[in-house]
């Protein structure tokens, strides 16, 4: 099932593209309808919850279940305060704000006058998680054409399960944290304490990393402006540090090389998080 922005191919949205993916594509797990007079609040941030938390996908708001195309009225505002979920449980494992996820909705007029509105949902780098009216917090899964609430282990289960979102966000957290713990490596004379080794060491050998590296599919981690330039680090930081007393013409050597690999260390992360970004799996900064 192709996406919608794939069907129209660059074209502007419009009632009659909308209606001609419409009689191809039935509701299924990357395409979600809602009808709606008004913003249908919780069936809306559950159905994002889930397209965001599993694969992405498309949903139309003013649209039946059959894909009969009806239309709604609300303006943008409305739905953008129903996608903030204020008043969410702040936490730092699962992301609520929708409207950071989906970004702003598009509007396909139609020509009674109202409108569609067409969400885009990435596959989000998060577990994104839907407000209930009570004030807590859900998961939902999309195994076909519902969401469906998860509870007990099933919802532990999903919360740990990766998917490539959440793993290039991780890889790029854990660059970031590489990136912080560089900072201080001038030590006295200008080589690298044991401590620094040791942290980079357990930094770069991290299963996620691994688990990232050796997929076929992502031969551009080893290229020079990306991650290979960390996955080198620890190597390179053991040879420094075994330097110890060398003399002044070493550790100018090593503060050189240290400057440039800090450099390019900073182009890097910019790349990474730049492409992240767009593809929707960090929010933009």
């Amino acid at each position: 099932m192709p996406r919608f922005a794939d069907f129209i191919g660059g074209s502007t949205p419009s009632q009659k593209l909308l209606e001609d993916y419409l009689k191809a594509n039935p509701e299924w797990v990357r395409l979600e309808f809602k009808e709606a007079k008004q913003v249908p609040t919780h069936g809306l941030r559950k159905s994002i919850a889930a397209l965001a938390s599993t694969s992405g996908g498309d949903l139309f708001i003013g649209v039946k279940d059959d894909g009969g195309i009806e239309g709604c009225s609300f303006d943008p505002a409305a739905l953008s305060g129903a996608l903030e979920q204020k008043g969410a449980p702040v936490r730092d494992d699962v992301w609520t704000n929708l409207v950071q996820v989906v970004g702003d909705p598009k509007q396909i007029l139609l020509a009674h006058g109202s409108r569609v509105y067409w969400l885009e949902v990435p596959e989000y780098g998060w577990v994104v998680a839907a407000l209930n009216d009570d004030g807590t917090l859900s998961l939902y899964d999309r195994p076909g054409a519902n969401s469906k609430e998860l509870v007990g282990l099933a919802a532990v289960d999903f919360f740990n399960r990766p998917n490539r979102a959440r793993l290039l966000r991780k890889v790029y957290e854990e660059a970031v944290e590489i990136d912080r713990v560089y900072q201080p490596v001038f030590q006295g004379e200008g080589y690298v304490n044991e401590n620094t080794v040791a942290a980079l060491t357990r930094l770069v050998s991290s299963k996620e990393w691994d688990r990232f590296t050796k997929r076929a599919d992502r031969a551009w981690v080893q290229s020079d402006q990306y991650l290979g330039l960390f996955l080198r680090l620890p190597a390179s930081y053991v040879a420094w540090a075994k330097y110890g007393g060398g003399g002044k013409i070493v550790y100018r050597q090593q503060q050189s090389e240290m400057q440039q690999t800090k450099n390019a260390m900073a182009d890097a992360l910019k790349r990474i998080r730049t492409e992240l970004e767009r593809e929707g799996i960090l929010p933009k900064s």
